[in-house]
């Protein structure tokens, strides 16, 4: 089998190997390991983050901690459910 000449053709060859190999779920999920994305993610990252303080970070946690101990996701910290 010839090997195809440009980009183009040798990324639909190796898609297509790939999907046969590890079906279209195993090819997407191995293309997600290997991408490497766009952007600078610590620049992203620290603006999207500026204006969170440990006291937001802390509040959340209570809150999620405690939807999971009481499988309730209306509950309002400091009520006790039972």
């Amino acid at each position: 089998m010839a090997t195809p000449a440009n980009p183009g053709a040798i990324r639909e060859k190796d898609i297509n190997a790939l999907m046969r190999e590890l079906g279209v779920v195993g090819m997407v999920r191995f293309l997600q390991q290997v991408d490497s994305g766009k952007g600078d993610y610590t620049k992203e990252r620290a603006a999207l983050l500026a204006d969170i303080t440990m006291d937001d970070v802390e509040l959340f946690h209570e809150k999620h901690a405690l939807k999971k101990l009481t499988g309730r996701h209306d509950c309002p910290l400091g009520k006790q459910t039972k």
